[in-house]
């Protein structure tokens, strides 16, 4: 199955080269890591983090995002691509919930997938800002039609904006 990788752009051009060493020290602690946890790490608690961040003169907010990251390694997979377009199911279902309207708007068959799009429209008020609405899609129902799989019997794997 073909897969897409997610846009990712580094904030600058500059890299210190002499971190070459210590950057790949990192990536082979963290495959280390996923190794000896058998790829379910959990997440080490705030005061053992605290600890840390102190004995290394670490900010504690940068090392949360490091083991949330960690922890949620799964979202940064590449995504599959559909392949052999069905039909386009037209939904047209919402429910208004508190400030928003969240709407499915139409589902997209593949042999592969199927793609849910999803609308949502927010009425928040912040100063004299309105947020309207942003778009989300998701693709859900991985698997191969060909394998036998029941339709619709899968989570969604993941939103994209």
């Amino acid at each position: 199955m073909r897969s897409a990788r997610m846009m990712f752009r580094p904030p600058t051009d500059y890299y210190c080269e002499a971190l070459a060493p210590l950057d790949e020290q990192l990536c082979d602690l963290i495959a280390k890591r996923k190794e000896v946890s058998g790829n379910n790490p959990g997440f080490p608690g705030i005061d053992r983090i605290s600890t840390w961040c102190q004995r290394c003169g670490l900010n504690e907010q940068t090392l949360l995002a490091v083991f949330s990251n960690l922890y949620n390694e799964d979202r940064f997979q590449p995504l599959p691509l559909p392949e052999g377009f069905r039909r386009l199911i037209p939904i047209a279902k919402f429910v208004k919930m508190d400030n928003a309207v969240y709407a499915v708007t139409h589902m997209k068959q593949y042999t592969n997938l199927s793609v849910v799009s999803l609308e949502i429209s927010l009425e928040i008020i912040f100063g004299y800002i309105l947020i309207t609405s942003f778009h989300k899609t998701t693709i859900v129902n991985v698997q191969s039609y060909e394998a036998g799989g029941a339709p619709y019997d899968e989570k969604p794997l993941r939103c994209e904006r």
